[in-house]
């Protein structure tokens, strides 16, 4: 976690506007908190509203992806999840995106978010996929039209900004474009400019071909060079507002166009004229395999029949019906089948002119139908007698399509493996044991021959390299060898060949570029005395390398911090046995290490040994001590204020074997926060003293009249009670005054808000009187017991009714609201006054920023510190012209 749980709102600000790179912190609901410059930039966005949220900026597919990942249960550890944006030109952007939970004092749950633009790098990359994908459906033969809409709506896809892709060619006498391919554009539209006429002012699909090049066109609205006549009409009532056409080229010559057009007025950027560019060289190549496709057709027939009469193999190919449509002459040679035979016959039919194979066609026959309900290839092996002798051949069933994908029938394959059947007979024994030596076994095995050739190879070192198989096998095991460990890796290789095992070190290069640290075991293979080759056996120790190189650094990364770290640290046993200290600590408390290193930390307490008792107990339920603010005791015997933050240590089974300690001293912070708070509550007497005293002199002068009369009638009645009401208030009004201007020591009771907020009211509506200013309660409830310094909350209520009343200098109502949610106090206050702007709201709370010509802003830092020391937290809302909102939520006392 990058911030303690002492610092400040003002701290956060400052050092993450310091951090070059995109940060924004966000509440569980998404909404942001802050965002620093970085972010803005990245965002697009130099605003900040109290309702702004991440989603805000999200492309509306990942949304619900990013609100589960901060719902995750597990959601205290970092988390990576790559996002898409929108920003505010409607261009897709990629974002990886780290979300990593952190506390900010006032909010319950955060999280930091930093922002990595890849939207280069994944553009880049997808095109490349599209590139392949299609190039690979040109190659496979895949339908024409199949291609140019797929790749039309993957280009769309790729973009995402409201695009729309199509394809038109030239017709067979090249006077007109004919649609291909336009799956998303509206039906009328595509009417509208299929057999477009070529010219250089029918849009830019025409201007495209006219000049040969590209053609782009940001405003068809603007644009009457490229669009006029009712062309352009159709774009806009057809909501195409911009345009952009390539021309597809054959020979360097253009047989038709690729085209985007906008749903805006769009201006292409490098990538997406590199998209349009690409697509249209996809597609001349598509073109090209069309118009080569009825040659090669004509030709697949002859070179057919010739390949497979070539072929040593059994080869049958039946319709879809099962007839027999050829076979080649390896078959027609070993079963003496004649074409005037079979040719047009189903198995059924050739079972009864051939009986010996009868059982051979019906196992065909089925196996022919499973390979066409499936549409795989179906494979068996069986055996045929041939003029007494057995064969065993593996026969595959394979159903043949067209271009279209429809099904046209069968073709079956099958190949004599009585040889090999018999070879892997002798060899299943041998073969067995070396599948559990060899194949399964988790370290990388290989086999070489005398020379260094690779013979063989387990699965596990085709994992381990990156390479297959194939790629490794009959090479010298100097193509996998770095330069500098040719001369090491020979002499182990030649120690094997000596009849010698030996292991070594040493590192390889992966196929992805990974450097490998390997342990490699040489073993020479011996047959009937004599040595064969060599088995290599490698064991992969790169992690372990990397954990001990890594384990070392952050050893020594944690020691330089302890040691280099203002903060006092100690590192105690369970009991409180000191094992270390940092050199900080010897400053602060000025024991050297060798003098408290094993006394007991509670000498640092003085008289408050019962801490350490209770840091203990709560350190061994998992908890940690964060902040607490007490006193410690120097060498010298002298005090300071301190704030201490405790951690367990655990060992390998998680068991709280001791604790460490950090102490930050505080008393110069501490001193400052009195002051402050003193000269405030005394500025706040000074102010409201004339406004007593006007008020004090009217109750005086009734008490002076009253007491005259009764002088003259000898009687108290019925004046009596007016003077003893008066006599009250002057009593009251005094004693809160006393109150507030006598320091006192902070004292933490069970009190009622309502009563407090009442005799603060009491107190205002003096000054009230005097700018025609009426105060209104509306309390929801009876009573509100929380556990505060009653003083303390009254100099923040005054506080802020004060600054409502200084803001009507007109008159008008100050309402005090009070209710209680969620086991909380939400005391509100709303004034009618001038309002703040949005500028000067965000800088509230800060010293020496006032909205008012003589403040200091510090009545408002102090009142948010005394808050926060309840607990509670304060928000303000305001609007220019109407008022100011001050919402102010304490805990509930159980």
């Amino acid at each position: 976690m990058i911030f303690s749980d002492n610092t400040s709102a003002m701290d956060h600000k400052e050092a993450y506007e310091m951090i070059p790179l995109p940060i924004i912190f966000i509440d569980l609901s998404g909404r942001i908190l802050h965002k620093n410059q970085y972010a803005q930039e990245a965002l697009q966005t130099n605003t900040h509203t109290s309702y702004e949220t991440l989603y805000d900026y999200i492309h509306p597919k990942d949304r619900e992806a990013f609100q589960q990942m901060l719902e995750l249960p597990h959601r205290k550890k970092p988390q990576q999840i790559l996002i898409r944006s929108v920003h505010l030109e409607n261009k897709l952007k990629w974002i990886d995106t780290k979300v990593q939970p952190i506390h900010i004092p006032g909010e319950e749950s955060c999280f930091l978010v930093t922002l990595h633009d890849i939207t280069s790098r994944k553009n880049r990359e997808s095109l490349l996929h599209i590139k392949q994908r299609t190039a690979r459906k040109i190659v496979n033969g895949k339908l024409f039209k199949t291609i140019l809409s797929e790749l039309s709506m993957e280009i769309e896809e790729l973009l995402d900004c409201g695009v729309h892709c199509s394809v038109l060619l030239y017709d067979e006498i090249r006077q007109n474009l004919v649609m291909q391919a336009a799956p998303t554009l509206p039906a009328s539209f595509i009417q509208a400019i299929n057999c477009l006429q070529i010219g250089s002012s029918v849009g830019s699909c025409g201007a495209s071909i006219a000049r040969n090049d590209i053609v782009i066109c940001s405003n068809i609205q603007e644009d009457h060079e490229l669009w006029s006549g009712p062309q352009r009409k159709i774009a806009l009532d057809h909501h195409i507002h911009a345009s952009w056409s390539a021309p597809i080229k054959i020979d360097h010559q253009p047989v038709g166009t690729f085209s985007m057009y906008y749903e805006h007025p769009y201006e292409p950027d490098e990538f997406e004229l590199e998209v349009i560019d690409t697509c249209s060289y996809l597609v001349s190549l598509a073109v090209e395999r069309d118009k080569s496709k009825l040659f090669l057709d004509e030709l697949v027939e002859k070179r057919f029949k010739t390949l497979i009469n070539s072929m040593t193999d059994l080869v049958i190919v039946e319709d879809q019906e099962g007839n027999w449509l050829d076979v080649n002459h390896s078959l027609e040679t070993l079963l003496r089948m004649e074409q005037q035979f079979y040719k047009g016959k189903t198995n059924e039919e050739l079972s009864a002119l051939y009986p010996k194979y009868k059982e051979l066609l019906e196992n065909l026959t089925r196996q022919n139908e499973r390979a066409r309900v499936t549409g795989e290839p179906i494979q068996a092996e069986y055996t045929i007698e041939v003029n007494g002798e057995q064969y065993i051949f593996d026969i595959i069933s394979s159903a043949l399509f067209s271009e279209n994908g429809d099904q046209q029938g069968t073709v079956i394959i099958g190949r004599d493996i009585t040889s090999r059947k018999e070879m892997e007979m002798k060899l299943a024994e041998s073969e067995q044991r070396y599948k559990s030596l060899v194949d399964y076994h988790p370290e990388g095995i290989y086999m070489l021959d005398l020379n260094g050739r690779i013979l063989e190879i387990n699965p596990a070192t085709e994992k381990l390299s990156g390479f297959t198989k194939k790629e490794i096998v009959k090479r010298h095991f100097h193509d996998f060898t770095q330069p500098e460990n040719y001369r090491n890796t020979t002499r182990h290789f030649q120690k094997a060949l000596n009849g010698e095992t030996s292991s070594y070190e040493t590192f390889v290069i992966s196929k992805s570029g990974e450097k490998l640290i390997l342990i490699i075991t040489n073993v020479p293979i011996v047959v009937d005395g004599a040595i064969k080759g060599v088995f290599g056996i490698a064991k992969d120790v790169t992690k372990k390398r990397h954990m001990e190189v890594e384990l070392m650094e952050t050893k020594e990364i944690l020691e330089s911090f302890f040691e280099n770290t203002s903060d006092t640290i100690a590192l105690a046993k369970k009991d409180g046995t000191i094992l270390r200290v940092n050199e900080a600590f010897q400053h602060v408390y000025g024991w050297t290490k060798d003098e408290i290193v094993g006394q007991n930390i509670a000498l640092l307490q003085g008289d408050k040994n019962y801490e350490l008792v209770t840091f203990i107990n709560e350190l061994e339920t998992g908890a940690v001590i964060n902040g607490y603010e007490t006193t410690r005791y120097r060498k010298d015997g002298s005090s300071f204020d301190a704030s201490i933050t405790m951690s367990p240590i655990r060992d390998e089974s998680g068991k709280a074997v001791g604790f460490s300690a950090t102490t930050r001293d505080i008393t110069a912070r501490k001193k400052t926060e009195d002051i402050l708070r003193k000269s405030k509550q005394l500025a706040l007497i000074g102010q409201l003293a004339a406004g007593v005293a006007h008020e004090i002199r009217n109750p005086l002068t009734s008490l002076k009249g009253f007491l005259q009369l009764l002088n003259e009638q000898g009687e108290p009645f019925p004046f009596y009670h007016i003077m003893l009401e008066e006599l009250s208030r002057i009593e009251f009004i005094t004693n809160e005054f006393l109150a507030l201007a006598r320091p006192q020591a902070v004292i933490f009771e069970k009190k009622d808000a309502i009563k407090i907020i009442k005799s603060i009211v009491a107190v205002a509506e003096i000054e009230g009187v005097l700018t025609n200013v009426h105060i209104h309660t509306d309390f929801q409830v009876q009573s509100a017991p929380i556990y505060a310094d009653e003083n303390q909350l009254k100099q923040v209520f005054l506080n802020i009714i004060k600054n409502s009343i200084e803001s009507m200098e007109s008159g008008g109502t100050v309402t005090i609201q009070l209710a209680q949610h969620h086991n909380r106090v939400h005391i509100i206050f709303i004034d009618e006054g001038v309002g703040i702007s949005p500028e000067r709201i965000k800088h509230l709370g800060e010293p020496f920023y006032s909205t008012k010509e003589k403040g200091t802003g510090l009545g408002l830092m102090i009142s948010q510190k005394i808050l926060k020391e309840h607990h509670g937290d304060m928000t303000i809302k305001s609007k220019l012209h109407i008022g100011t909102k001050v919402e102010i939520t304490l805990p509930l006392h159980s």
